[in-house]
Formats: structure tokens, sequence, C-alpha cells
């Protein structure tokens, strides 16, 4: 194999991954809501969960 065709196999491989790990990712949702009396309150919004 050449250098420049293993370079693309690793690459391909490594965006496949990243590509994968996003998207359970973009599953869940945390979102800081903040009152008007300065307090802030964390919001875990995910499968299976209520919001």
């Amino acid at each position: 194999m050449e250098p420049h065709a293993e370079a693309e196999t690793i690459d391909v491989d490594a965006a496949t991954s990243v590509l994968r790990i996003v998207g359970v990712l973009d599953d869940y949702l945390y979102t800081n809501e903040h009152a008007a009396d300065g307090k802030r309150r964390s919001i875990f919004s995910g499968p299976n969960r209520e919001n």
C-alpha cells in the first residue's frame, strides 16, 4: 500500500469514528436555564428521559 493510500484509510477511519461519536452525543442535550434572580439550573434532555 502506498503511503498516501494508507493516510487516506486512516483519515476515513478517523472520520467514521468521529461521526459515530457525534451522532450519539447529538441525542443528548444539556442546557443551563438562567433565572431573573441570578440562579442557574442545568436541564438534561435525552433518550428515554423527560425534559
